[in-house]
């Protein structure tokens, strides 16, 4: 499990490299808040870059084993939590993102390094 201050991309990586995995995430799965793309539009961002590259989300990716996930899931909405399944864990390394606008290879997240509006990386 990681919290997601850097961003989906940059902090899933972490998690794949701590479990010597790949991770295969489906970006259509992936909870964002309402108002999310008409908050990048405004400032210039494509909503998939800021909502998938941005940093300080209040989220926690985990993995778990898939007979864990119904009752983790039943035990977090008992106290008002939602636990979203948003891709799957497989043999390899990194990560891999795809949804409906097609397969991103890589997803960067946040890196102080970067300069402002350095795009996020897709294939």
């Amino acid at each position: 499990m990681v919290d997601l201050s850097d961003g989906l991309g940059a902090d899933a990586a972490h998690l794949a490299e701590a479990g010597g995995v790949e991770l295969r995430i489906d970006l259509d799965h992936v909870p964002v808040q309402a108002g999310v793309a008409e908050l990048a539009r405004a400032g210039g961002e494509q909503p998939a870059e800021l909502a998938f590259a941005g940093g300080e989300d209040y989220e926690l990716l985990a993995a778990l084993a898939q007979e864990a996930f119904d009752p983790a899931r039943a035990a977090l909405e008992q106290v008002g939590v939602a636990l979203s399944a948003i891709g799957e864990v497989a043999a390899g390394e990194g990560v891999v993102f795809s949804g409906s606008q097609g397969r991103w290879a890589r997803v960067a997240g946040f890196d102080q390094l970067r300069p402002p509006g350095g795009p996020a990386e897709r294939s």
